[in-house]
């Protein structure tokens, strides 16, 4: 800085440019100061401790394991690796300026009070744990890519508080393969609001042979000749009113038509669903046979709408699972047939000697499911306290049914007599 001279003789110090440079630039003051209550993690160590009431900024693409703080900052460039199995606990804002997180770890809330995402867009491949007393504001930021989870409402292991805000979704379709895949929706939304993946052919669609969205209703439909009634069956959805309390067999083909094309990965977004939901089962029979068996009496089909794995064993064994038959049965594309899971084990038709339930312990978001009845009135629940996110729930080719095009057409007289041919369109057939 110059002097300058204020009387003969006599030099001074003038230090109006410094207090001027300061009063048009009071963010550097704010900047230097909020950097100085700061630490940050560098890629081989923090620069203090972290802890509840520290900010953190993420200046590396290092893991830095587990941490506590208070606001979380991952700077520009950058991205906060969490492997499996470690946790990033937040008490204040996450703010992602860079690439947003990377792994299969957990981002959890925690401060008992108000949370918010600011920044960019992320996808988190992870698990999001919302505690107790605390409610997270998305601001439409937060993706959870496929196999990833969210924990929140009340009496939800690890969870507990509230989402403010929507999320979105994704979920991998395992193989390319024609046919019906069974779909459930982990937010609350229409049937018709998926954004991207897979097109959604309703009631409303014209013409009628092109809808490739249906739902089960096993309420009663046509008298049985030995007693009971046959279920109604499958129902064309309705885009403007079927929503994540039903699950969804979609029809997709990628062979030309263009009508049913789908990709890798689809997506949903809205508020995450969670509380508990009861499903009353019906007791009906199909297809129609002329004898009554019970193996084909009291399928229903049922969501897990959960924005989470649900746990088989807590659903089985559940005091409102209101059905003496204790297992839920699920589409396993990898030996080409349906597979019953018990709490214990598995029942597998047509192959005895397979065991799965080792591996296949949850039932993962935007799956289908089918429970048997045994008797009208029965009912069954899905609650907070059977969501987990545990990461070892069926891979992507395990719930997606291919099946032949079979076209049925059933004759009924005045008297409700019926009779019924059946033709099977085979791609493999010469």
């Amino acid at each position: 800085m110059q002097p300058i001279l204020c009387s003969p003789g006599k030099r001074v110090l003038h230090y109006r440019p410094l207090f001027v440079f300061l009063f048009y630039f009071p963010a550097l003051l704010i900047s230097i100061h909020a950097n100085a209550q700061s630490i940050t993690w560098n890629g081989t160590s923090w620069t203090g401790s972290p802890k509840g009431s520290s900010n953190v900024i993420i200046a590396s693409n290092t893991t830095p394991g587990a941490f506590t703080c208070k606001n979380l900052t991952i700077a520009r460039g950058f991205v906060l690796t969490l492997g499996g199995g470690v946790t990033a606990t937040i008490h204040g804002t996450f703010v992602n300026d860079g690439n947003g997180t990377s792994g299969l770890g957990t981002l959890r809330f925690e401060s008992g009070g108000a949370q918010a995402l600011n920044g960019t867009a992320f996808t988190h491949y992870g698990v999001i744990e919302v505690s107790t007393g605390t409610t997270l504001t998305t601001n439409g930021l937060l993706t959870i890519g496929d196999g990833g989870s969210l924990l929140h409402g009340s009496n939800t292991p690890n969870g507990g508080g509230s989402v403010s805000g929507t999320i979105t979704f994704e979920k991998t379709i395992g193989s390319t393969s024609t046919g019906w895949r069974l779909f459930a929706l982990p937010v609350a939304a229409l049937v018709n609001d998926f954004e991207s993946g897979l097109n959604t052919l309703c009631s409303d669609h014209s013409p009628a042979g092109e809808r490739n969205v249906y739902y089960w209703d096993a309420a009663d439909g046509p008298t049985a000749p030995l007693g009971g009634n046959y279920a109604l069956g499958w129902m064309q959805a309705n885009a403007s009113s079927h929503d994540e309390n039903k699950a969804y067999t979609i029809y997709l083909d990628n062979s030309g038509s263009g009508l049913f094309d789908f990709s890798s990965t689809v997506s949903l977004s809205g508020a995450p669903n969670d509380g508990t939901q009861t499903f009353s089962l019906g007791n009906t029979f199909d297809p129609p046979t002329a004898a009554n068996s019970t193996d084909q009496q009291g399928w229903n089909l049922i969501p897990n709408y959960f924005p989470c794995n649900l746990s088989v064993y807590s659903l089985i064994n559940d005091a409102d699972f209101g059905t003496p038959y204790k297992a839920i049965h699920i589409w396993d594309q990898g030996t080409g047939q349906m597979i019953g899971l018990n709490q214990s084990g598995m029942n597998s038709y047509n192959n005895s000697s397979v065991s799965a339930y080792g591996a296949i312990r949850q039932i993962p978001p935007f799956m289908g499911f089918w429970v048997k009845a045994t008797a009208y009135g029965q009912a069954i629940q899905l609650k907070n306290s059977m969501r987990t996110g545990s990461i070892d729930s069926m891979p992507a080719t395990t719930y997606f049914k291919r099946e032949f095009d079979i076209f049925r057409v059933t004759v009924e007289d005045a008297d409700g007599n019926q009779d019924q041919f059946s033709v099977c369109f085979n791609e493999a057939a010469t």
